[in-house]
C-alpha cells in the first residue's frame, strides 16, 4: 500500500482525529495543524496555532500529497493556503446541508445560524475549486455520530434504548440523513489509495437514507435490546415536548437525492456492522440535565397518551 504526506487541518476532534488515527494506523505520515495537541506518535507532526498564523509552519515543512480541511469557515481560510502547494489534492470538509438548502430550498428547516453557516460553506467551495481547480474534492457529510463525539449525538438515544420499554421518536417513519464516523474515515482513507476517478463533490451516508426507526432498531439490536416505538409528528403543536425535541438532533435531519455522488461507492466502502460502530458508544455517555429535563418530558407525554 502507498503512503503519504497528510496535512489535516483541524484533526484533534472527533472526525478529524479519528482521520488521524486512520491514517497512522495505515503508516502514513500524518501533519496536524491545530490549537490542540494529541498524543506522540513517530508518524506524527504537530503544529500548535490558530489558523490565521498557520502558513508560516506550514511553508517550512516538506510539500504534502493531500490536504483535509475541516475547519475552514471563510474563504481566506483557503486562499491563505502557502501558494507554493500546486500539487497537493485537496480535500475540503463540507456539509450536506448545502444540497438540501441549495438545491431542495429547504430554507425553512434551518435557523438563522444554520442558514449563515451553510452560505459560508457554499461560498467556501467555490472558492477551493477556484483555488486547486481539478485537484480540489469537495466531501458533504450529514449529521455524525459515533466514538469521540464531543456533542453527544447519541447520548439521549442510546440511554433511552439501554432503559428498554417506549420511547417517544420523532418522525420515526422519515428518513434520516447520517453518517457513522468509523465508516467516514475508512472512506476517506480509501478514497486517496484509489485507482479510479474519485468525484470532485460526493457524499457520505446511508445511501437512500434509513428510516429513523429502522435506525433506532438497528442500534438496539446491537447493544442487545429491544424498544417500543412510539411514533409522534413533530410538525405538529407539542408544547410541552420543547426540551425533548431539542435533546434529539436528528428528527430535523431529512433525507434528500441531492443527486451527489456517494463516495463509498466509488471506492467499494464496505458499511462497518453496528455492534462494531456500538463498541464504545455505552462507556461514553455523560450526565446532561438538558437530557434529564428532556426524559421526564418524555415520560409526562408517554403516561398521559396510554
Amino acid at each position: 500500500m502507498k503512503k503519504f504526506r497528510i496535512l489535516i487541518i483541524g484533526g484533534t476532534r472527533f472526525i478529524g482525529r479519528a482521520l488521524v488515527e486512520e491514517l497512522l494506523f495505515n503508516g502514513h505520515r500524518v501533519t496536524i495543524s491545530s490549537r490542540k495537541r494529541l498524543n506522540w506518535h513517530e508518524n506524527l507532526t504537530q503544529i500548535t496555532c490558530v489558523r490565521e498564523y498557520q502558513r508560516e509552519s506550514l511553508e517550512s515543512l516538506d510539500k504534502f500529497d493531500y490536504v483535509f480541511d475541516f475547519n475552514a469557515y471563510k474563504q481566506d481560510d483557503i486562499l491563505d493556503l502557502p501558494k507554493g502547494y500546486p500539487e497537493f489534492n485537496y480535500y475540503l470538509i463540507s456539509s450536506q446541508w448545502v444540497s438540501s438548502y441549495f438545491d431542495h430550498q429547504k430554507a425553512e428547516r434551518f435557523t438563522e445560524v444554520e442558514r449563515n453557516y451553510i452560505v459560508s460553506k457554499k461560498s467556501l467551495e467555490k472558492a477551493a475549486l477556484d483555488r486547486f481547480g481539478p485537484m480540489t474534492r469537495i466531501i458533504r457529510l450529514p449529521v455524525v455520530v459515533g466514538s469521540g463525539d464531543h456533542h453527544h449525538r447519541l447520548d439521549f438515544l442510546v440511554g433511552r434504548i439501554l432503559k428498554g420499554g417506549s420511547i417517544l421518536v420523532p418522525n420515526a417513519k422519515q428518513l434520516i440523513d447520517i453518517a457513522w464516523v468509523n465508516d467516514i474515515v475508512q472512506t476517506i482513507h480509501l478514497s486517496i489509495l484509489a485507482t479510479l476517478e474519485v468525484p470532485i463533490i460526493s457524499r457520505i451516508g446511508f445511501k437512500g437514507g434509513r428510516t429513523y426507526s429502522d435506525f433506532i432498531n438497528s442500534i438496539a439490536v446491537s447493544i442487545d435490546r429491544k424498544v417500543d416505538i412510539v411514533d409522534l409528528n413533530a410538525h405538529e403543536h407539542q408544547p410541552d415536548l420543547g426540551e425533548f425535541f431539542k435533546a434529539d438532533p436528528f428528527w430535523r435531519e431529512e433525507y434528500l437525492d441531492s443527486g451527489d455522488f456517494f463516495l463509498g461507492d466509488a471506492v467499494n466502502h464496505q458499511e462497518i456492522p453496528f455492534n462494531i460502530k456500538m463498541k464504545y458508544i455505552c462507556s461514553e455517555k455523560v450526565h446532561s440535565e438538558r437530557f434529564d429535563l428532556a426524559s421526564r418530558e418524555e415520560e409526562r407525554f408517554l403516561n398521559g397518551r396510554y
